[in-house]
C-alpha cells in the first residue's frame, strides 16, 4: 500500500497540472482514485523533462528520462516520493514494464522529434505517448475481463492525443505562430494516401 504522503505529492501535482483530469479523478472510486493520481504524477514528471523552459540540452534530457526509466522499473532506487509511489504502483498492480518503457520511449522522442512523416510514425508514437497510458489505467482499475478493455483503453488513449493534437493545432491557427501545425503535419499516411 503506498503511503498517503506520496499519494499527496501525487495529487498535487495533478491539481495543478491537470484541473480537469483532477476534478475527473475525484470522481473515481478510492481503489482506482489514489494510483491514479500516481500514474498521472509520474507521466508530469517525465513529460515537464521535455516540456523543460529553462534550456537544458538534449543530452541532459535524455539522461534524466533514462533515470526516471531505470527508477519507474525498479531499476534502481527511486530519489523522490513520485517515483517511489510509481514504482510500487507498478509492482502493486501489475502494470506492464513494456508499457512503462514505450511510454519513455515516446518521452525521448519528443526531445528531438515533433513531426510525423507519416501515420504509421503517429501511431508508433501514440502508442508510448498515450495507449501506454491507457494499459497502464486499466491494470490499476482491475477490469474483469483485461484482454476485452485493453484495445478499449489503447483506443481511448489515442483518442485523447488525438484530441491533444487538435487543440494544439487550433490553438496556433487562432495566436498565428503556425508552428505547431508544421511541427505535427503529415505528409502521408500509413497507406500511402495523403487525406
Amino acid at each position: 500500500m503506498i503511503d498517503d504522503d506520496k499519494i499527496a505529492r501525487s495529487k498535487a501535482i495533478q491539481r495543478r497540472t491537470g484541473k480537469t483530469f483532477h476534478v475527473a479523478t475525484r470522481l473515481l472510486p478510492e481503489r482506482v482514485r489514489n494510483p491514479t493520481y500516481v500514474l498521472y504524477a509520474f507521466f508530469r514528471v517525465a513529460d515537464e523533462v521535455v516540456d523543460d523552459v529553462d534550456g537544458t540540452p538534449p543530452d541532459e534530457q535524455r539522461a534524466e528520462l533514462e533515470r526516471i526509466q531505470r527508477q519507474a522499473l525498479g531499476e534502481e532506487s527511486a530519489d523522490g516520493a513520485v517515483l517511489e509511489a510509481f514504482a510500487e504502483t507498478r509492482h502493486e498492480y501489475g502494470i506492464d514494464d513494456e508499457d512503462v518503457t514505450v511510454f519513455m520511449d515516446a518521452m525521448m522522442s519528443d526531445i528531438d522529434n515533433s513531426r510525423y512523416d507519416t501515420y504509421d510514425e503517429l501511431e508508433a508514437y501514440m502508442d508510448g505517448s498515450a495507449s501506454a497510458v491507457g494499459r497502464m489505467m486499466t491494470a490499476i482499475m482491475d477490469t474483469e475481463d483485461e484482454d476485452k478493455a485493453l484495445p478499449h483503453a489503447t483506443a481511448l488513449g489515442e483518442a485523447f492525443q488525438m484530441s491533444n493534437f487538435l487543440r494544439d493545432v487550433r490553438e496556433v491557427f487562432w495566436s498565428g505562430t503556425g508552428s505547431t501545425c508544421r511541427a505535427r503535419r503529415l505528409k502521408t499516411r500509413g497507406d500511402g494516401r495523403t487525406d
